[in-house]
């Protein structure tokens, strides 16, 4: 477990054979922090979301969720929220 704002976290998800992200906040920090090497991480990347209102939705924060090897969402009812709401954003 490394702080978002290490340069150790960055370092270590280039490594990784897996990457855990935890929240849907943390989708922010894909670009933030790895820029140009977000496409190496995303194929190793499983997100844990369990938040379900409307303001983490922002495009920001889950555009990349389509492309990550999976999603850990804590109930069926948070998924099913997700479901709707992520496709209304992603098309």
């Amino acid at each position: 477990v490394f702080p978002a704002k290490s340069s150790e976290a960055s370092d270590t998800a280039l490594k990784a054979d897996l990457v855990v992200l935890n929240t849907a906040v943390a989708g922010k920090w894909l670009d933030a922090d790895l820029k140009d090497d977000v496409p190496h991480v995303l194929p190793k990347l499983l997100w844990w979301i369990h938040e379900m209102r409307g303001h983490y939705f922002k495009l920001e924060y889950v555009k990349h969720l389509p492309l990550v090897a999976g999603a850990m969402i804590d109930s069926y009812t948070t998924a099913e929220y997700w479901k709707n709401r992520t496709h209304d954003r992603l098309g």
